[in-house]
Formats: structure tokens, sequence, C-alpha cells
């Protein structure tokens, strides 16, 4: 591996916390969008010693745009975020948008989709709780939630590798509203930057 990509890749990894799953389908309906103030701003991870952030910054069309970077490569992922209130819980639908390198725009490789990933966030004046829809946690629970016990929840189809949730919008709306924390790994708390 590249050594400027290595930097992205353990804060990516601190980032996406567990095993994260992506959704084919997005967890937000367009013309939902839900306000956090708080969110804006630049976060830290925890016990981060390298000069790795996020930011969001409000879109002007809707939602927030959200910032991977790894300073000390010049790597930054940029993701359109929309939040979604579901059960009395603040989600995320993030969605890559691009790579760039120094500030110039990198082609991604042929054939890759960009996929949603749902988060379930809490959201303080200096802290930001962030937990990713946990891979381990949604086959536990898949095996134990049959959608004739619980029609609220439904099934969650995969794809045949397991890596890809294909469940339709409302089917997703329904799992993280019936198990927003089951489904859901620990997470981490990062930290405004002052």
């Amino acid at each position: 591996m590249k050594k400027p990509l290595l930097g992205l890749v353990m804060l990516a990894s601190i980032f996406l916390a567990g095993c994260p799953v992506s959704d084919l389908h997005p967890l937000y309906k367009n013309g939902e969008d839900v306000v956090e103030p708080l969110l804006v701003g630049k976060w830290r991870p925890p016990d981060s010693s390298g000069n790795g952030y996020i930011s969001f910054e409000k879109a002007t069309s809707g939602g927030y745009t959200m910032t991977l970077a790894d300073t000390d490569s010049g790597i930054s992922d940029q993701y359109e975020v929309h939040l979604v209130r579901l059960g009395g819980n603040l989600f995320g639908d993030l969605h890559f948008s691009s790579r760039s390198h120094n500030s110039k725009n990198v082609d991604m490789p042929i054939g890759v989709i960009a996929t949603h990933m749902v988060v379930k966030l809490t959201v303080a004046q200096d802290d930001l709780g962030w937990a990713t829809m946990d891979d381990d946690s949604l086959k536990n629970i898949l095996k134990n939630d049959a959608a004739s016990q619980k029609p609220t929840v439904g099934n969650l189809t995969y794809d045949s590798d397991d890596s890809l949730v294909l469940a339709d919008t409302e089917t997703l709306r329904r799992y993280v509203t019936a198990h927003p924390t089951d489904g859901f790994s620990e997470g981490d708390h990062w930290h405004r930057a002052k």
C-alpha cells in the first residue's frame, strides 16, 4: 500500500469503527432535510495524534457536506450527508461524492459504485457520538428477528457477498427505528477542534 494512502486508511478505520455495512438505497427521503446546527464544524477523533479530521458544512442544496481528511497525505474524501430523525434518534445518510489529493480531483476505479452508509449520531457542543450500522450486529439480529414475528422490521436482504444491504428505503427506516442500539456499533466520540 502506498504510504500516503496508509494515513487515510488508518483515519477511516477509526472513523468507521466496527464492520460497517453499505446500503444500496438511502435512509432519507427527498425533501426531508433535518437541520442540526451543532454538527457544523471540524471534529477530531478520540486519542488521535495525527492531523486527520472530519468536518461538516451546510450544503446549499440541502443537507450537509462532510469532508474526511488526512492532512499528512493530502487526501480527502467528500460525502453528501442527509440527516433523518426516526424514533427520537438522529441518523446520518452518507453518500460518497468525491476524492481529492492535494486539492486535485482523483478518479475512482472503474466499476466502483457510491453506496450509502447509515450512521447514528449524537451531537453536543463539543462532542460528536458516531456509530455505524454494524455487520456483526445486523447478522445477530436477523437470526432472531423473523419478519413474521416483527413485521415492523422486515427483512434486510443482502447481496450474494453479504456486503451490501439491498433493502428499500422504507424497510431500512423501519429497521433503524426498531434497532437504534443493537443494530449499530459501540461507536466513538469525536471532539470539536478548537
